[in-house]
Formats: C-alpha cells, structure tokens, sequence
C-alpha cells in the first residue's frame, strides 16, 4: 500500500495482553457466580452516537456477535474473592481500581 511500517497509519487497535493463572478457578467461579445473579443478557454492538456527546444513543443487538454478557456491579465489586482480583489489576495497572470501567462478563459456547 506504499506505507513503510514506521509510517503505516495506526489500524491495529487496542493491545489484549494475556496472562496465563491471572485469577484462580476459585475466583473464576465467583465471576461466573455474578454473572448469573445480574444476568446475562446477548452482547450489544454500539449503536449511534449522539453527535454533541459521543455516547453512544442504544445497543444494537448484532448477528455477527452472539455472546451474552453480564456487568460485575456493586454486589459482585464488594465481594472479597473479586477485591482481590481488582487489586491484583491495581498492581499490574498502576491505575486505581474506582478510575476503570466495570467488569464484563461474556458468556459463550464452545467454538463461539
């Protein structure tokens, strides 16, 4: 495309960093745990965005994205098994954990 990599316009997107043991089954069993309390609900693409603000208008519920997915809210930030994970993502982050979004949780199927 005549774009030298130094020069090539920025199309990658966000990094995803995987880390292998991150949060122990236990821990896992507790996100999934909350997940189910809050309710998982067919994952939503962006849809369109008011022009003064930014934000985003309404969710449009897409074909090509067929997870569900649930937010970790204020029962499940308080529980003490999940502090230790935001904790844990403090350490790594060096970001306080009240400065990040909440949590997502996705369900899918196998092969999904």
């Amino acid at each position: 495309s005549g774009h030298h990599e130094e020069t090539a316009p920025y199309e990658i997107g966000p990094w995803i960093i995987s880390m292998e043991d991150f949060i122990s089954q236990e821990e896992a069993d507790r996100f999934i745990h909350h997940g189910f309390q809050a309710g998982y609900a067919r994952s939503e693409e962006n849809g369109d965005v008011d022009e003064k603000t930014g934000e985003p208008l309404e969710g449009v519920v897409s074909e090509d994205r067929t997870s569900k997915n649930a937010w970790c809210g204020s029962d499940c930030r308080s529980d003490p098994i999940i502090s230790n994970v935001t904790k844990r993502i403090e350490s790594l982050t060096g970001i306080p954990f009240e400065h990040s979004e909440q949590i997502q949780l996705l369900k899918c199927k196998l092969l999904q």
